[in-house]
């Protein structure tokens, strides 16, 4: 008897045993090891912000049309990740896409081995190739002084020549000294005669169609053109009563455009 005893003994051990041994394997964790997998993405969209035409030395003319690129997050005190694009087209044949490129001072594109490298400050861009100013020198948006002409020339209308003197020199001031240089402005205010406005009441000033721009010096210009009269024929049908030559050199300080020196043709 005692030996079934113990026998029966060593097998109650084992089962219990067992019994704990499973127990504490659903009890036991075992260690997560947490994987994370960072992925790249390059993102391909774009948002246009912008299309103009600059004119350089020589007739030379860049039409850049301007793409903004995804905005990517950076830490406070980095600098911004630049993500933007300009497609140039030339007036040499030549067309280039190039990405934007971290700049202090304006917008700066520039291909892989920055052998072309266009730089945009304002209303002016400069042109490397190489490292060097080439073919492209002096360039300005035609754009912006485009429309400083065509907005001086809608001025014209509301200066009258044959109103008294005094009457003459308000509207002179009120009219043009947004876009005369002080110099010019003082000389048609103390002559007001020799200043540009309508003769008579028909035909008048309507505009000024420009038909050239020549680079003189950096940010100095010749704006080449005629000075448009209708009468109110014209107003409704289109077309001109009459036309004269003109000739402005324009200036650029600090962003504001200004006219130093007009020219007026006679009759054509």
């Amino acid at each position: 008897m005692k030996k079934y005893f113990w026998l029966a003994g060593i097998l109650i051990i084992i089962i219990v045993g067992l019994v704990i041994w499973n127990a504490s394997q659903k009890s036991v964790s075992l260690p997560v090891t947490k994987v994370t997998t960072t992925t790249t993405v390059t993102s391909t969209s774009k948002t246009l912000l912008n299309k103009v035409k600059y004119t350089c030395d020589a007739q030379k003319t860049i039409e850049a049309t301007f793409y903004e690129g995804t905005e990517y997050p950076v830490n406070p005190g980095e600098m911004p990740i630049p993500s933007g694009s300009v497609k140039l087209v030339l007036s040499d044949g030549r067309t280039l896409n190039l990405p934007q490129t971290i700049s202090a001072d304006g917008v700066r594109y520039a291909d892989a081995n920055e052998s072309f490298v266009f730089w945009s400050k304002g209303d002016e861009a400069l042109v490397l190739e190489n490292g060097e100013e080439k073919e492209y020198k002096n360039c300005v948006v035609s754009d912006s002084l485009t429309s400083f002409i065509q907005a001086f020339g809608q001025q014209l209308k509301k200066v009258s020549l044959t109103s008294p003197v005094e009457q003459l020199k308000q509207e002179i001031k009120e009219n043009y000294q947004d876009f005369l240089a002080p110099d010019l402005l003082a000389e048609w205010l103390a002559e007001p005669s020799q200043s540009l406005g309508r003769l008579t009441s028909s035909p008048w000033p309507d505009r000024i169609e420009i038909k050239s721009i020549i680079t003189l010096e950096e940010n100095k210009y010749l704006v080449k053109g005629d000075l448009i009269e209708v009468t109110s024929v014209e107003v409704v049908s289109g077309g001109k009563a009459s036309s004269r030559p003109i000739e402005l050199t324009v200036e650029n300080s600090n962003g504001k455009w200004f006219i130093s020196e007009i020219k007026l043709g006679s009759y054509q």
